[in-house]
């Protein structure tokens, strides 16, 4: 989701007199009645436009949006597993209280993942989150995660190459007794990349175009980026990509995320239905 500044040129007109003749009397004395004559006072300047108030963030409307989907999931290691995602994927939204709500994501057959969301002022703000996935000869591993205060994550009129930083610290832990739990933090820099427009089932979509590239720290160590393209008015998420590459060096395990997310209809499932 790029703005871009528009020149315009003005020409200047040059007018020439192309002959002297004879004038009389009269003619000369009106001349000299201009030429005495004050000049005309300066045009005032324009009053400033008014924009009016500045735009507010509102939810997407609860339901259920499918999505197209691709890339995958694996782990590598001590353990093996690979997870391939498609050919749909859903968010769903759901109103809360007090201006928040959530947005969950159903990746695959056992993943899923959850982003609690606040209207804050001019923004809306992921403030929590939690992610379940199932991996074979694991089991269940569940992350929990928190950002404080919020981390900035739409406002419907950024500034050219704004940018926020991101901040969240979260645990994650499996079924597996002996293993424990790895705790981490996952921050860096949110960025308003520009304007741009998708195409969501035939019909051109403005979006806004933020990147965010977080440094996983901690018992959890690497990198997790992603390109978030937003929905100009409401923030409803239309693509999503995201690279994430984590080790986990307790256990010397690597965990590598490929994702592509293309929302196919603006209308959602209203029916609890996905």
């Amino acid at each position: 989701m790029a703005v871009s500044a528009v020149a315009t040129s003005a020409c200047g007109l040059i007018a020439g007199i192309g002959s002297i003749g004879v004038a009389d009397a009269g003619a000369d004395a009106a001349t000299d009645d201009e030429a005495a004559a004050p000049p005309p006072p300066p045009t005032p300047d324009a009053a400033p436009v008014d924009s009016g108030p500045p735009a507010v963030p509102t939810m997407p409307t609860p339901g259920v949006y499918t999505y197209s989907v691709s890339g995958s999931d694996k782990l590598s290691g001590i353990l093996n597993s690979s997870n391939a995602y498609g050919p749909f994927a859903t968010v769903t939204v759901a109103a809360g209280d007090g201006g928040c709500f959530t947005q969950s994501f159903h990746y695959r057959d056992r993943y899923d993942e959850r982003m609690d969301m606040c209207i804050q002022d001019l923004f809306v703000v992921n403030v929590a989150g939690m992610r379940v996935q199932r991996f074979p000869l694991v089991g269940n591993v569940t992350t929990v995660q928190t950002c404080s205060p919020g981390d900035k994550y739409f406002t419907p009129a950024p500034d050219a190459g704004e940018s926020w930083t991101h901040d969240c610290a979260g645990n994650n832990a499996d079924d597996q007794p002996d293993s424990g739990a790895t705790a981490y933090r996952s921050a860096g820099a949110y960025q308003f990349v520009g304007e741009e427009t998708i195409a969501v089932f035939g019909k051109t979509v403005p979006v806004l175009h933020f990147r965010s590239q977080r440094v996983v720290s901690g018992k959890q160590t690497g990198t997790n980026f992603a390109e978030w393209y937003l929905e100009t008015k409401t923030g409803l998420l239309v693509r999503l990509e995201r690279d994430v590459d984590v080790n986990y060096p307790a256990y010397s395990v690597n965990y590598k995320e490929s994702i592509d997310m293309k929302l196919l209809d603006l209308a959602p499932k209203t029916d609890g239905g996905t």
